[in-house]
């Protein structure tokens, strides 16, 4: 099989509104001839809304099948130029299928191009306020060890923790973590772009009463974003180290900068 522009374009759909499409993944979708798709009817209908009228060949590739939908990509190749991987929303391989693909086309010696887009996690990250460089992705969380999972979040140097959560099972969630800790505070987006978008912040008993009272809390996926104690409370910065740090980045000669230090001695 000739590889020479070959290419698994990993292509991002809307979360939920439309106008989170954008052109050049339209475009592909439009182009591409073959699509792995989470679930084939969703897939269907998201290309009938962006007006595809082209026959295209789908492949189911979702957490049940992902090794043996991987397996068809040779054969796929060797009739196509390029193919399209989208989840039912959002960013694949973030918290949908897309690693066992994405490395089968590697190992093929395939280009694998991402298309940006739509992501619950950075649209929660966005809107978080997080002060920290780094944050950990936690994606579902094991429902059989949930008091578990909540040990290692608690107790992990990482300051700010996110993982996705079910409408149903949200509620249960935080007053599970809330038993083994007051002190955390929350960003908790539900429903991202769609009809009954909502975003909680602050403490946790903050976040649950608010939850319990909105009836259309059941309706539509949540990330929740937790920040630990540490999180959340800017350092505190001494203003002396501030004007050193300033002046010395201006490269002022040693003239200018002893008339500085006078200067400053006045007025400190």
């Amino acid at each position: 099989m000739s590889k020479q522009n070959k290419t698994l374009f990993v292509v991002a759909v809307p979360i939920g509104n439309l106008e989170d499409f954008t052109h050049r993944a339209t475009r592909l979708l439009l182009e591409t001839e073959v699509v792995f798709c989470e679930s084939v009817e969703n897939a269907k209908k998201l290309l009938t809304l962006i007006k595809n009228e082209n026959k295209k060949t789908f492949i189911p590739y979702h957490k049940f099948n992902e090794r043996d939908a991987s397996s068809k990509l040779e054969s796929v190749f060797e009739k196509y130029s390029s193919v399209v991987l989208i989840s039912d929303s959002g960013t694949p391989g973030i918290s949908d299928p897309g690693a066992y693909l994405v490395n089968a086309a590697r190992e093929l010696g395939i280009d694998v191009v991402p298309v940006v887009g739509a992501s619950a996690l950075s649209a929660a990250i966005s809107v978080s306020g997080n002060l920290e460089k780094d944050f950990v992705f936690l994606g579902f969380l094991d429902r059989a060890k949930l008091k578990k999972e909540f040990e290692k979040i608690l107790s992990s140097p990482h300051g700010t923790q996110v993982f996705y959560e079910s409408p149903l099972r949200i509620v249960a969630t935080l007053k599970e973590l809330a038993k083994q800790s007051s002190d955390v505070r929350l960003t908790v987006l539900n429903d991202i772009t769609k009809m009954h978008e909502r975003t909680y912040f602050g403490s946790i008993k903050d976040v649950i009463v608010e939850l319990e009272n909105n009836p259309n809390h059941k309706k539509g996926e949540y990330v929740v974003v937790v920040h630990l104690p540490s999180v959340g409370v800017a350092p505190k910065s001494d203003p002396k180290e501030n004007i050193i740090d300033f002046v010395l980045e201006q490269k002022y000669s040693k003239n200018e900068i002893k008339k500085i230090i006078i200067e400053l001695k006045k007025r400190l």
